[in-house]
């Protein structure tokens, strides 16, 4: 499916520091090693999709909303939350 919004991120580059082949390894290995692959969903300002960054599974922690949504919280190195939306 090519007009799905992260076609072209996928396709070429997910972000600035890997190929789309590195990027679905990375992924794939954390699956198979740790159970889930996460990634933040970067936008521009026009509300396209530019990257993603991976992020380390073990520093996300998925939270279940009474609206049955979920929330992301990740762990920066420093202890630090940030809080991500699905």
């Amino acid at each position: 499916m090519t007009d799905h919004p992260l076609a072209d991120v996928l396709a070429a580059r997910p972000n600035d520091h890997q190929t789309a082949f590195e990027w679905r390894e990375q992924a794939t290995a954390q699956c198979v090693l740790g159970g889930n692959a996460y990634a933040e969903i970067r936008w521009n300002a026009a509300g396209d999709v530019v990257s993603l960054k991976p992020l380390p599974p073990r520093s996300v922690t998925i939270v279940k909303l009474p609206n049955d949504r979920h929330r992301y919280d990740v762990a920066d190195g420093n202890g630090r939350l940030r809080s991500l939306l699905a």
